[in-house]
């Protein structure tokens, strides 16, 4: 099984388990502090996250989502015109595995 966080939608937090996996999702427009139930979730085995200002989060504050949740696999979403390539550096110390996808 494999938990995958999918932080997205309506203000909601939602925690899927398949069977290749779990699911765990927040909402677009708050940030990975303005919900701290995140950080008692362990692990968590992909991580969907939104970046994009004014109405998501940053690149710092999806590198403190993974900090806290600790994903083995980090899809950034949403993210528009926002540098990715800070997302990167910011991620570039921590065991995490970045997957950029153009998914716009």
């Amino acid at each position: 099984m494999r938990k995958i966080l999918l932080i997205g939608c309506f203000c909601a937090g939602l925690c899927l388990t398949a069977a290749q996996g779990f699911a765990l999702g927040s909402g677009e427009d708050k940030t990975i502090e303005d919900m701290p139930e995140m950080a008692n979730l362990e692990n968590i085995d992909i991580a969907f996250l939104p970046m994009n200002q004014p109405y998501t989060m940053t690149p710092a504050q999806v590198a403190n989502a993974v900090k806290m949740v600790k994903p083995k696999i980090v899809y950034p979403y949403h993210y528009g015109d926002t540098n990715v390539k800070e997302l990167e550096t910011l991620l570039d110390s921590m065991d995490v595995d970045l997957r950029v996808r153009d998914l716009q």
